[in-house]
């Protein structure tokens, strides 16, 4: 129960949502987290339930397209930990548009918070976990970095590149012992969820918006925080060691049905490809 005991976390949007879960399972199992947060209000809510559980969990704003601050986030948590372990890269958004609907700001704001802060969280988190001998990057790609869904072009340009970003880093820092895999979740029941549900189906009741999507997924329920959680868990900790530059799907079985899934056959109805939510 305590494998992460000693460990050291820096979870990027670790205070709310998926990573909030990830922080605090972390804890639970041992490791000293920082949880890092784009507001001040996740941050105070952070610390909040850190003081109410009694978890080890340090609650830090920063923005992760910031190097300055990112650096100086990962700084702070060497100087209270003593060093880094683990790196947890849970900050990013869904977007939606077509090629033809997605303007290119909104385009570079995706490639962003999706791609580019993931990115330097890894290069500067990278010499410290090295130092460690055995070091562990997991980063939060998605279901559609596998498959496509129609109107998602950035977000699925982005999520695919990050699970190659897993690729690329496991070969270049796996002789440094670090490791560095990618999870893909589907639809997680987060806020950011169902107010995606509600915002593509206005007029339409929630739970039954909620209902229709778990009954699309071969084990009929829609995933929860902590699905993504422990799947983060294994491969941060002493039981994947043997595991680099992979990405783990969590979704309930969602993406093999659509593969085997016939052509005439809609594997979702129209009205729920809301986006699965990965902050």
């Amino acid at each position: 129960m305590l494998e992460l005991q000693g460990k050291t976390a820096f979870v990027t949007g670790g205070t709310r949502g998926i990573g909030l879960a990830v922080s605090d399972l972390l804890a639970k199992r041992g490791a000293a987290v920082v949880a890092c947060g784009s507001t001040e209000a996740s941050v105070q809510a952070c610390s909040e339930h850190a003081r109410a559980t009694g978890r080890a969990i340090r609650a830090v704003r920063a923005d992760v397209n910031r190097e300055d601050e990112l650096a100086a986030a990962i700084r702070a948590t060497l100087e209270w930990n003593g060093g880094l372990d683990i790196l947890v890269c849970c900050a990013g958004r869904a977007f939606r548009g077509s090629a033809l609907a997605i303007t290119g700001a909104d385009w570079d704001e995706c490639m962003a918070l999706n791609l580019r802060g993931p990115f330097l969280a890894a290069r500067a988190a990278l010499p410290f976990l090295a130092a460690r001998g055995n070091g562990s990057i997991v980063l939060t790609s998605s279901i559609w970095a596998v498959t496509a869904t129609p109107g998602r072009t950035a977000y699925i340009v982005a999520k695919s590149a990050l699970s190659a970003l897993a690729r690329s880093l496991a070969v270049d820092h796996a002789p440094s012992g670090v490791r560095v895999n990618a999870i893909a979740p589907g639809y997680i029941d987060t806020d950011l969820l169902r107010r995606s549900l509600s915002e593509a189906n206005p007029g339409r009741n929630l739970v039954e918006l909620l209902e229709e999507v778990a009954g699309q997924h071969p084990l009929r329920r829609i995933g929860r925080p902590i699905d993504v959680a422990e799947a983060v868990l294994f491969l941060a900790g002493p039981r994947s060691t043997f595991i680099t530059g992979q990405t783990l799907i969590v979704d309930g079985g969602l993406t093999s049905q659509i593969r085997t899934s016939s052509l005439a056959e809609e594997p979702f109805r129209t009205s729920c490809t809301a986006l699965p939510s990965t902050s």
